[in-house]
Order: structure tokens, then C-alpha cells, then sequence
């Protein structure tokens, strides 16, 4: 624990001590002005040094021993409501999705951390315990608009005021019962747009509240974050056949202004429960990288969580199918791979399927390199990754590259068709002990020094080396399966001397087949 005289203080809560020493050491804490830093291995030390510090902000893993971190916050939230939070977590299900809403968390981030969106989050912490000071100093004295004063209040769970919350609305004119129906859209604009973008914003609105007067209801809206647009409706009456019918013409009065998510909440009834109807709309936005551009997410009834499969051989299988150059299969299998991202999405987070597709444009890259396909490209997979917004765009941009991939080999085809059939029928036959340039001549119905001469000429390779190189590369892959026996693995490439395969394994990698899987593949 580090504690020095400061303006600010941050708790830093971890089981893990290299987590939190890289979150010292990463972020540049005197740019936040706090200079106070403290530490705990668990929620249970957590809570008792928040009793004793007051941190402005605490940044917490959600898994630990003694105590969790949603359970930490939310003893701390009952003497600490303005202290910003920040979750951290590298689990891929989602209840502390769910928990990091509802403790109000400021943002939850993904390990491995990110340090730059690590540093937003520590900025938005710090932003929020200043609006909430600002917030509680404000209500009931008119410092604030009295629609913003309203939201606040309804969209605050950890309200403790001296009066009931209904009563606290009530002194901003607004009177609800315990009947009164509350449900939440929430529009997030993408594109890099804002709200302030938006000159119109408050005719827009303006369409919303004529529109829902029709039916019986009212709203309160203002914005979050200057991306989000929070709508706040409230009457006697609502179902959920209407919620789906009004989101769906919001929807399309805001389609004019720019392309946005729309995520509605589930209705709740009573003052008290409208923050439930918040919580629910963000929690469906948090999600909205599932989905396509512009979408609009509804609650819908429970359905059976889809099991996430083993997405660790995605890259290999891409990359086999890549090589044998099956143009149909691979098409295939990256529709099956969309759809298994997409149904497994309550599963999953963002940056783990980020992950995953990193790993397969490396596996098209090494392909195109493999095949002498020349890319040129001026961006790079991490610009893919920045740029992608959801699963789909990241998707089609890899279909894009693959298909250019298929092109190009189409094009080599064309140039020299048999060189072509001389690699499938390598990729085809390698795992044989009795390919040889003599197997392939006559497969070709050419001469040996002419297969020979012409592959050396287009693919810079003798044909032995290509031979050699192809079964290393899928010695490799074999060897990711930590069960499989060198012997083995020796035997399916086409070697019949495992000594042998050693001594070519090691001049063409650096490493013996053992020392590439120790060192290479923990």
C-alpha cells in the first residue's frame, strides 16, 4: 500500500499482485492529480481500507478470495455513493455485467487491460464523482434543469435522501404512484457522432413526446456521455406489445439524425423500480457489438445460454482450409463461425472475439505469404479491429480479405495452372512417406527436371524445400495439442524416421519439435 498527501485517492482492488503493480506503474496518476494509491488483495481488505481512506476511486476484479468485488462495492456504495467504480474482469460470462450496472459502476474494462481505455475510465470515475457531488448540492435548489434533476434521481439506485424518492420528485412537481409504469429507451449514436451533432435534438424529442401522448404516456430524456441519449417514460398503463410498437417508431423519428442503437429496458412499476428499467436498457447495450449497425435490442423472453465452443481451433482450422485452398469450405466455415459467435453473444465479451479474429487474419496472413501473395495493404489487423464497431463488420472484413485471397490465387492459377496442382496435390498427399518429385512428375505427366526447373522458377523454392517446409508448418499446428506424441505427429507428416524429422524440423524452425512446444506453446 502507497498512501501520500494528495487531492485524490484510488483503491486498487486484486488478488492478483503483477495486476496490480501494472496498473501503478502503467497509468500517469499525477495527470488525475491523485497521488494517493492504495492496494488490497481482496474486497474483504478492500472495504476496510474505503472505510478508512475515502477513495475518490476504486478500480476492482470481480473473482477474488475472502470477499468479491461486487460484493466489496456494495457495502462500500452505502457510505461511499459518489466514489467512481471501475470493474475489471477476464471471465467470460456476464453476471458481473450485470452487478457493475447495478453498483453503478463507471465502466467495467476487459484483462488483459488496455491502458488507454483503462485511463477513460479513471477520467469518467473522476467526472462522475464530481457530477454526483454537483448533482446532490443541486436538487431541490434549481441549479439544474428540472428534467436533468428528475433523471438523475430515477436513474440513481443507490438514492438515500432524507425523504422517500417519491417524495423527492414530488418537490420537482412530478408525482408518481405505486401504479405509475416506467420504461427506458436508450440510444447510443455511432459513427464517431454525438449528441450535441444532433442541432435538432429537442424537435426530435419533441416528435417522441407528441407521439407517446397518443397512448397515455410521458417522457424525460438528456443526455450521457454526449453518446447516449436516455429516454424515460412513464404513465399508467404500458405492455409490452406497445413498448415494442413505440421503440420501433423512435427508432425510425431518430433514423434521420444519424445511425444509432436503440435499446429498450424492461417496464417496471413504481419510482422506486424505474432504475431497474435503466439497468436493463444498458445491459442490452452493452451487447450491442452482436449485433448489426443500427439495430434495435429488445428484451426477450429467457432463452438457453448457448455453450461457447472451443474457439482456440478456429485459427488452425481457418488456416488448414486456407492452405488446401477450398474456396467453398472455408466460406462455409466462416459462416459457421459468425453464427457460433453470434448465438454464443450472452457468453461473450467484445474484446475476447476480438481476440479470436485477430488470430484469424494472422492465419490469412501467413496463408498469403505461404501462397507469395503479395498484400500491400496500408492498413493492419489492429486498424480492422479499431474500425470494427460490431461482430458483423468485423466479420465482412474478413470475408473481404479472404475472398481477395481466393482471387489472387485464381489469378497465380491462371498464370501457371500447373504449379497449382503440383501444391494441392501436395496438400492432398504430404502426410505420404512416398511423395517425391518422381510421384509428383508422373502425377503431372511432366519430366522430373522440368517439374523441377518450372517450380523453382515461379515460387522461388525447389520443390523438396516446399515439400519440406509444407510438413513442417503442419507439425506445427499438431504439435498445439499437447496430448499428441512427437512420434506420432512425425508419422501423420510423412516421415517414417522420427530422427530425421527431428534434424528437419530443427534447421527450418530453430528448435527441436519438444523445445517449439515447451517455449513456443505454454
Amino acid at each position: 500500500m502507497t498512501v501520500e498527501n494528495s487531492m485524490y485517492k484510488a483503491l486498487i482492488v486484486d488478488d492478483e499482485e503483477l495486476t496490480r503493480d501494472g496498473i501503478k506503474a502503467s497509468i500517469n496518476w499525477e495527470s488525475f492529480q491523485i497521488g494517493t494509491i492504495l492496494e488490497a488483495q481482496d474486497g474483504k481488505e478492500g472495504l476496510e481500507l474505503a472505510e478508512k481512506y475515502r477513495p475518490e476511486v476504486v478500480i476492482t476484479d470481480v473473482r477474488m478470495p475472502q470477499m468479491n468485488g461486487t460484493e466489496m462495492i456494495e457495502k462500500i456504495r452505502e457510505f461511499l455513493p459518489e466514489t467512481g467504480v471501475i470493474f475489471m474482469s477476464g471471465y467470460s460470462d456476464k453476471e458481473y455485467l450485470m452487478a457493475a450496472i447495478r453498483y453503478k459502476a463507471v465502466r467495467y474494462v476487459e484483462k488483459p487491460l488496455d491502458l488507454l481505455e483503462l485511463e477513460d475510465a479513471i477520467r469518467e470515475a473522476l467526472l462522475q464523482y464530481h457530477q454526483y457531488n454537483e448533482s446532490s448540492r443541486n436538487v431541490g435548489h434549481g441549479n439544474m434543469k428540472t428534467q436533468d434533476r428528475m433523471i438523475s434521481l430515477l436513474s440513481r439506485h443507490d438514492f438515500h435522501g432524507e425523504e422517500s424518492l417519491e417524495a423527492e420528485c414530488a418537490k420537482l412537481g412530478y408525482k408518481f404512484g405505486t401504479a405509475t409504469c416506467f420504461d427506458v429507451m436508450l440510444l447510443k449514436f455511432t459513427n464517431g457522432n454525438t449528441v450535441d451533432d444532433f442541432p435538432d435534438i429537442e424537435g426530435l424529442t419533441a416528435q417522441v413526446d407528441e407521439y407517446i401522448s397518443n397512448y397515455g404516456l410521458k417522457e424525460l430524456h438528456t443526455n450521457k456521455y454526449d453518446q447516449y441519449l436516455i429516454i424515460f417514460m412513464y404513465g399508467s398503463r404500458m405492455n409490452d406489445e406497445l413498448m415494442l410498437h413505440i421503440a420501433k417508431k423512435v427508432h425510425q423519428i431518430f433514423s434521420d439524425a444519424g445511425e444509432h442503437f436503440l435499446s429498450l429496458g424492461s417496464i417496471r412499476y413504481g419510482v422506486e423500480k424505474a432504475y431497474d428499467s435503466y439497468t436493463s436498457a444498458v445491459i442490452l447495450m452493452q451487447g450491442s457489438f452482436f449485433y448489426r449497425r443500427g439495430s434495435m435490442i429488445v428484451p426477450t423472453a429467457d432463452e438457453e445460454i448457448t455453450k461457447v465452443s472451443d474457439t482456440a481451433r478456429y485459427a488452425s482450422d481457418f488456416g488448414e482450409l486456407l492452405s488446401q485452398r477450398n474456396f467453398d469450405g472455408t466460406t462455409a466455415f466462416l459462416d459457421s463461425i459468425l453464427e457460433n459467435f453470434r448465438s454464443a453473444a450472452r457468453m461473450l465479451l467484445p474484446n475476447q472475439v476480438k481476440d479470436d479474429y485477430y488470430k484469424l487474419f494472422i492465419a490469412l496472413e501467413n496463408a498469403a505469404r505461404s501462397a507469395h501473395i503479395s498484400t500491400h495493404e496500408s492498413e493492419t489487423i489492429l486498424d480492422y479491429l479499431d474500425h470494427a464497431h460490431t461482430l458483423y463488420q468485423l466479420h465482412e472484413t474478413l470475408c473481404e480479405k479472404t475472398k481477395e485471397y481466393f482471387d489472387a490465387l485464381s489469378d497465380q492459377q491462371t498464370e501457371n495452372s500447373t504449379v497449382f496442382v503440383i501444391q494441392d496435390y501436395i496438400a492432398r498427399n504430404y502426410m505420404d512417406p512416398m511423395l517425391s518429385v518422381k510421384t509428383i512428375s508422373d502425377y503431372v505427366n511432366r519430366s522430373a527436371p522440368y517439374v523441377c526447373t518450372m517450380f523453382k522458377k515461379e515460387t522461388d523454392q525447389t520443390l523438396n524445400q516446399y515439400i519440406t517446409e509444407y510438413r513442417i508448418e503442419k507439425a506445427k499446428r499438431l504439435l498445439e495439442n499437447q496430448g499428441t506424441k512427437i512420434s506420432e505427429i512425425s508419422s501423420d507428416v510423412g516421415y517414417t524416421d522420427g530422427n530425421y524429422f527431428g534434424k528437419s524440423f530443427k534447421k527450418y524452425v530453430g528448435l527441436t519439435p519438444s523445445e517449439y512446444r515447451e517455449k513456443m506453446l505454454p
